[in-house]
């Protein structure tokens, strides 16, 4: 049975809202708004401690890089796993993400996961793990670590395990520790952006607008 023409208009018409919709979505998404005011800024050695060691995704050379401190069991640094995200696929080449851990005490997980984290990115698979910490936090066990390690496809379990006890991830853990201390920083997210320090989650907006200062005054 061929369409009929009102159904074809109909069908333009439905067609033509979904895209305005999702255009609209997207400019609310990356919605222009004023730079947050940062709390103070880092001297050059202090950033380049900050910036130039941790696990880095994106291009080590990138203009912008964004440092954040954070920690698996913090709500609110799961909330800035998708901001992040869409920053660095909106700026693909320009901006660089730099993750340093900073477990608080009072998440009793928090550094056997970061633990877990760094074992991964040493077989290459960082940021799925990462990802899927962040996706099961409601539910993390001890025994939880090796299980997401199987489940997102580490090749070498038995390696993983004994990272798992490494010294050198303990030391690599105590000293972002040590540098979250150095800089005052006491809650997170923190995120450091080309010298810059702000307390506290920022919005996609928020962070593109930190972005794309930097990237008009590089």
């Amino acid at each position: 049975m061929k369409p009929t023409f009102s159904t074809i208009i109909t069908t333009l018409l439905v067609s033509c809202a979904l895209i305005v919709t999702a255009l609209l979505v997207k400019r609310e998404f990356f919605a222009s708004s004023e730079m947050p005011e940062s709390v103070y800024e880092l001297d050059e050695a202090s950033w380049r401690l900050v910036s130039e060691q941790g696990i880095i995704l994106g291009e080590d050379t990138a203009p912008v890089k964004i440092v954040v401190f954070y920690d698996y069991e913090c709500s609110f640094c799961r909330k800035s796993v998708p901001v992040l995200d869409a920053i660095l696929r909106k700026y693909s080449g320009e901006v660089a993400i730099v993750y340093r851990h900073f477990p608080l005490p009072i998440h009793p997980l928090a550094h056997s996961a970061a633990t877990a984290s760094e074992c991964a990115n040493e077989q290459g698979h960082f940021k799925p793990y990462h990802d899927e910490l962040y996706e099961k936090q409601g539910s993390l066990q001890e025994d939880s670590w090796v299980l997401i390690a199987q489940e997102i496809g580490i090749p070498e379990i038995e390696g993983f395990v004994d990272c798992l006890e490494s010294d050198a991830v303990r030391e690599k853990l105590e000293v972002d520790q040590r540098l979250a201390e150095s800089l005052g920083i006491t809650s997170i997210p923190t995120f450091i952006v080309n010298e810059k320090l702000f307390v506290g989650l920022l919005s996609v907006a928020e962070l593109d607008a930190v972005v794309r200062y930097f990237l008009r005054n590089e």
